[in-house]
């Protein structure tokens, strides 16, 4: 908003996982460098916990295009909680090796909570298993995650229909 009241204009719009610096408070509403937004819709981050996690997302991203391999856990081929797993244990993390697993990794986040750096886990097709893909929100509504032999490691979003049908959690590692 151009001020801080729902009486003030729109001006620009904010996507839930969008991360931005404050510039202040005033009725109930932070001033963002390009205007308002009302507390209800904040979420206030740990400024160190949010550094390490862009760190991570960011160090995720160099491995965009690397390979798909089912039981990969290195730069010569990833599977999808291979990928997570290798990733976290670069900054001394341990997780547990299966997507299922990751689920007990971490605190339970919501997709509306996410931060870059949080894990998120997908269930898709009927699977004896509580996750059938897990990746690594890096914000803005995307996520990197090691997809398939066909394409290996890339960047989705998180509101591409494929997984927000099948969205079962976010956990947040560091």
């Amino acid at each position: 908003r151009s001020g801080p009241s729902t009486d003030s204009d729109k001006v620009d719009k904010l996507y839930t996982g969008n991360v931005v610096e404050t510039q202040g408070f005033q009725d109930g509403w932070y001033k963002i460098e390009s205007g308002y937004i009302s507390a209800e819709y904040v979420v206030q981050a740990d400024p160190a916990q949010a550094t390490l996690g862009q760190e991570i997302a960011d160090y995720a991203l160099q491995f965009l295009g690397c390979r798909y391999v089912y039981g990969g856990s290195s730069p010569k081929g990833f599977d999808c909680s291979g990928f997570t797993s290798y990733v976290y244990r670069q900054f001394g993390y341990s997780l547990n090796r299966t997507c299922s697993g990751q689920l007990d990794n971490g605190t339970p986040v919501s997709m509306s909570e996410l931060q870059p750096g949080d894990i998120v886990i997908f269930k898709k097709g009927n699977a004896n298993t509580r996750a059938t893909h897990v990746g690594l929100y890096i914000g803005n509504n995307q996520f990197i995650h090691a997809s398939t032999a066909k394409v290996g490691v890339i960047i989705s979003k998180l509101s591409d229909a494929y997984y927000t049908t099948g969205f079962v959690g976010g956990r947040r590692i560091v």
